[in-house]
């Protein structure tokens, strides 16, 4: 009687280790996974058929100086629909790209700005010394940007579909 054939767990079909195989079945497993891989490449992840966004860029003054670090945030508003916009301000600037820029349509600007308070913000050993010095308070540092311009923000803007766009804001 003749042993069964063994079979490699390393290859995507099986293909018989003694050499036995037909080749024509190999080959047409080989075409199959190329096929395959053909058709993933082309179709991707289901393609962006998200919201339109756009590149905008810009500076942040706050009391006439610019903002030394920040955060801008664009969320749509009266019907523009999409995902909110977040970019980091350094040294009073900030930038989006195509692919994560705000959506076309209305949108609500929030502005805060971004304070070190001498320590690791999940640093609570740190933080109850630093707060033991003074005495018991809060040591975390209010926020300098009023509220109508983060949390109650005020600012709107209507981001337009054509090109790049240049959008300063002074606080």
């Amino acid at each position: 009687m003749r042993p069964p054939p063994q079979f490699s767990n390393l290859r995507m079909c099986w293909v018989p280790v003694s050499g036995e195989g037909d080749m024509a079945g190999t080959l047409q497993c080989r075409w199959a996974s190329i096929g395959l891989l053909a058709v993933c490449c082309v179709v991707g992840c289901g393609g962006s058929k998200g919201p339109q966004r756009v590149a905008v860029r810009g500076a942040i003054l706050f009391n006439n100086e610019m903002l030394k670090a920040g955060r801008i945030t664009f969320t749509p508003i009266d019907g523009s629909k999409g995902p909110t916009a977040v970019a980091t301000v350094t040294d009073g600037f900030y930038d989006f790209n195509v692919l994560n820029g705000p959506v076309v349509g209305k949108n609500k600007v929030q502005i805060e700005s971004i304070i070190d308070p001498g320590f690791a913000m999940d640093d609570e050993a740190a933080y109850a010394k630093a707060s033991q010095e003074k005495g018991g308070v809060p040591v975390l540092p209010q926020q300098p940007i009023p509220p109508e311009f983060n949390q109650q923000s005020k600012l709107v803007v209507e981001v337009s579909p054509d090109g790049e766009k240049k959008l300063d804001f002074s606080l």
